[in-house]
């Protein structure tokens, strides 16, 4: 899984990881959680990527977002 290989990638560099595997848990986290940054696949569940995005800018939620 793509996603896997991301994470064991970055937590080798030392970075701090939460991933999520649909737009509403991506909600929940984002709008609790400060984050440096957010990849995001426009293709989630319960909540796309592009609906995600619009509600994080909506709500004011400036951190970068970079599509995977």
């Amino acid at each position: 899984m793509r996603v896997d290989v991301l994470k064991k990638s970055l937590a080798e560099l030392n970075y701090a990881i939460n991933a999520v595997h649909d737009g509403e848990q991506g909600w929940i986290y984002g709008s609790t959680y400060t984050y440096d940054l957010i990849l995001l696949d426009w293709s989630l569940p319960k909540l796309d990527g592009i609906s995600l995005c619009q509600r994080f800018r909506e709500n004011d939620y400036h951190m970068p977002l970079v599509r995977t």
